[in-house]
């Protein structure tokens, strides 16, 4: 029972970070477009968690990805 309650409360966490992450970026996004540079800039998250919450982003569809004059990347809120 312990190993599988220790595996519960990792995988409680897991969730829980994923969905704070998730919603603290949206919450961001609502003061404007972003390019990955600069979100990961104001996060402070690596560059790969940036990258899979703003692509989970996009696939809830709350997000939608353009792209600048330079061709970057930029999300934004639908």
């Amino acid at each position: 029972h312990a190993g599988r309650t220790a595996a519960n409360r990792k995988d409680q966490m897991q969730r829980l970070r994923i969905m704070t992450r998730t919603y603290a970026a949206k919450r961001l996004l609502e003061h404007g477009p972003l390019t990955r540079g600069q979100f990961t800039a104001i996060t402070g998250w690596p560059s790969a968690t940036c990258g899979k919450v703003l692509w989970r982003l996009v696939a809830y569809r709350i997000v939608i990805v353009t792209q600048d004059a330079d061709g970057q990347n930029v999300w934004g809120l639908k």
